[in-house]
């Protein structure tokens, strides 16, 4: 579920933005190209709520890069749209509601993090050891 989510930010950035900003998921050494996004998962975690129900939280850290001679509200208007379009992503058919989006101007790049967090539910053993790869897994009591 953590790709599928990680997808819905990156097609929801290309539906706002266009063809004209390439969307990166890992490092590019080479061929890096400006304007850009960089969008990673800084973190997660899967807490067991009731049943089979988990609680799944998704971090994420999506970075822009403006062209090289950009002017700061060039930077500020990216930002309003990125927080706009990704307070509402869709994965895997589900619509998710981005929550608590910050935006963090430095100096050659501005840094947007929101997270994605919702319930699941885990059938099998099988299923929960998939999740468990891509988690830490918490159990409250």
């Amino acid at each position: 579920m953590g790709e599928a989510v990680t997808e819905g930010v990156c097609r929801a950035i290309h539906n706002c933005f266009g063809k004209k900003y390439a969307i990166y998921t890992e490092k590019a050494e080479q061929g890096f190209k400006r304007p850009s996004f960089f969008v990673q998962k800084e973190g997660g975690s899967l807490e067991l709520f009731r049943g089979k129900r988990y609680y799944m939280k998704n971090a994420f850290l999506v970075t822009y890069y403006p062209p090289y001679k950009c002017r700061k509200e060039e930077m500020t208007g990216v930002g309003e749209r990125l927080a706009a379009c990704l307070g509402l992503i869709e994965a895997e058919g589900d619509k998710i509601r981005g929550g608590a989006v910050t935006l963090e101007t430095e100096a050659e790049c501005l840094k947007c993090r929101v997270n994605y967090d919702f319930f699941v539910i885990i059938e099998s053993v099988e299923e929960a050891t998939e999740l468990m790869q891509e988690y830490k897994l918490n159990f409250k009591e």
